[in-house]
């Protein structure tokens, strides 16, 4: 739960201070995430299934997240490392 909780806080500062859009989904699903733990520690009467299964989703919507945000980093830099390249070498000399 604690270190659930201190993730959680983690990525917040991050989806706050990030112009983008997948941080705020990630923050999202470790909320959840978070909120699973503390049903279940409020309503003992909660299946471990039910516990259990929650948290594998959030996980997987979690890293399925934060792979979405290195994937569209590493495709933009691809794009400014192709950008730079053709604005210096504007006769096309370079092989």
């Amino acid at each position: 739960f604690a270190s659930d909780t201190a993730f959680f806080l983690l990525i917040l500062v991050v989806a706050l201070r990030s112009g983008r859009y997948w941080p705020l989904f990630a923050a999202a699903f470790q909320l959840l995430e978070v909120i699973t733990h503390t049903a279940s520690i409020v309503a003992r009467h909660l299946s471990a299934w039910a516990y259990i299964t929650a948290n594998v989703i959030w996980t997987y919507l979690l890293l399925g997240s934060l792979a979405f945000g290195v994937w569209s980093h590493l495709r933009r830099a691809a794009h400014s490392e192709t950008n730079d390249a053709a604005t210096s070498d504007p006769g096309g000399t370079r092989p």
